[in-house]
């Protein structure tokens, strides 16, 4: 019955797209008839003839912005009936290239020294702290590596201590020396792009402007390692760098705070339930 009713959908959505593609070829033949000379078979073969050149993609500029049209059609179309076969496709391709890997190393990023504590480009540290806390672990002063090391369940945190632009050197050592993949890995961030109190889960993705995420993607050579980014209040155009290494205003701080402990609740989630599923559930949160 499923096939069955897959089958229809994907037929339902095609004669959709024929249909408007017909209408708009009837509202082409209906401006010939004023003003072309030839006769009404000869424009239904050159409607064909624009017809083939915008599935085929020839370079033709009428036909060119038709077949534009029509991809985006498809596309609105295959995301809004849930039974078509092509759906199916579609939403596998999103997901199923997230490949289910256990979490088994959560790394916090932030500025080591007690000036930059509280500051906003620390918040990855702030939630590593509280992990640690609610797991009844310590952090350690690793004598390998510029990081301080806690051991969580099955799970280790770690807080690169070399600095922001340079969190990619420790971590990647770390990984190395306990045979972790980069999959395996979730990075804590903060995202100045993001209004304060959201949560963004990813699988994988650029660094955003982020240098810390980006010494990491440098280290690692790839960019699917999944993270969690942290809303930190939109930043102003000019003046980025002050704004994060700035503290929060004291009216934001019940805000934080309960962005903190949500951030928390992710990072298990993830650890627990996987990344997909903490990725429907937290991505959807927003925090007012």
């Amino acid at each position: 019955m499923a096939a069955r009713s897959n089958s229809k959908g994907a037929a339902r959505s095609h004669c959709i797209l024929r249909g408007r593609a017909h209408s708009r070829r009837r509202a082409c033949g209906r401006g010939s008839r004023s003003g072309s000379r030839g006769t009404g078979s000869d424009h239904r073969e050159k409607g064909r003839r624009r017809r083939c050149c915008a599935r085929s993609g020839c370079k033709g500029k009428s036909s060119k912005r038709e077949g534009a049209e029509e991809v985006i059609q498809f596309r609105i179309l295959i995301r809004s009936t849930p039974f078509a076969s092509l759906t199916t496709s579609f939403w596998i391709f999103d997901f199923a290239t997230v490949e289910e890997k256990p979490i088994r190393l959560v790394a916090g990023l932030g500025n080591a020294g007690p000036q930059y504590a509280a500051t906003r480009h620390n918040i990855g540290f702030m939630v590593a702290d509280q992990l640690c806390a609610q797991f009844g672990s310590t952090w350690e002063k690793s004598s390998k590596w510029d990081a301080l090391l806690a051991k969580c369940g099955a799970v280790l945190l770690i807080k690169p201590t070399s600095f922001m632009n340079r969190s990619g050197y420790p971590l990647l050592a770390v990984s190395q020396f306990y045979k972790i993949e980069p999959q395996e890995i979730l990075i804590i961030l903060d995202d100045f792009a993001l209004g304060l109190g959201r949560l963004r889960i990813r699988a994988r993705g650029g660094s955003g402007g982020h240098n810390g995420l980006e010494s990491i993607i440098m280290q690692f050579g790839t960019e699917d390692i999944p993270r969690l980014r942290i809303g930190i209040g939109e930043a102003p155009r000019e003046g980025s760098v002050d704004y994060v290494l700035n503290r929060f205003f004291d009216e934001e701080k019940p805000l934080v705070r309960s962005t903190i402990n949500r951030a928390v609740n992710a990072v298990k989630s993830a650890i627990d339930n996987g990344l997909v599923s903490a990725m429907n559930t937290f991505n959807k949160i927003e925090e007012t």
